[in-house]
């Protein structure tokens, strides 16, 4: 709690810092399989300072995004476990993806053919996608975080979860502190 009020005081008072993002892991927690065949799902370091994500796959069957829900829910790991922080967003699958919130439509088709409204069967890429920071939020508290992206159809029935571990760490005066 005395965290949360430290950076709310520090956003009011306008005290400029950055924070460096450490990527633990990124992994595919669940797919439906009998949607999807010769999937590959690798995240890897890229360079010494980079990380990237490699995704391949043959769709089974078309897939309308009009009917496709999309959740994202952070999770912060506190007393040896990642607890729900309340920070939850759900988005239909084509209007993110006509909107292009976030920037993301535009910056993933820089690195493969995903599409997020009229899902045709078929193959699907990503080559060395890496995250675009600079769409990340201002202002995160120093911590270790599970993000988990939920692809659900509108039944509720769960098509597709990401969960991705990261570590904030604020940068302060060039200075990097640590959790």
């Amino acid at each position: 709690m005395l965290l949360y009020l430290f950076v709310a005081c520090m956003c009011m008072f306008g005290v400029a810092y950055e924070y460096i993002v450490d990527y633990e892991k990124l992994e595919l927690a669940y797919y439906e399989k009998s949607l999807v065949r010769d999937a590959y799902f690798l995240f890897r370091k890229y360079n010494r300072t980079n990380h990237c994500l490699n995704v391949s796959f043959v769709l089974l069957k078309d897939l309308d995004g009009r009917k496709l829900q999309f959740t994202t829910s952070v999770h912060q790991f506190l007393s040896n476990e990642y607890k729900k922080t309340g920070m939850e967003a759900t988005y239909n699958v084509c209007e993110y993806w006509s909107r292009d919130i976030y920037g993301t439509t535009s910056f993933i088709k820089k690195f493969g053919n995903l599409e997020g409204c009229d899902i045709k069967k078929g193959f699907y890429y990503l080559y060395n996608f890496m995250p675009d920071e600079s769409q990340f939020p201002k202002f995160v508290p120093l911590g270790r975080y599970m993000i988990q992206m939920n692809v659900v159809r509108k039944s509720g029935a769960p098509l597709l979860r990401f969960q991705w571990f990261v570590t904030a760490r604020f940068k302060l005066n060039n200075r990097v502190y640590g959790v």
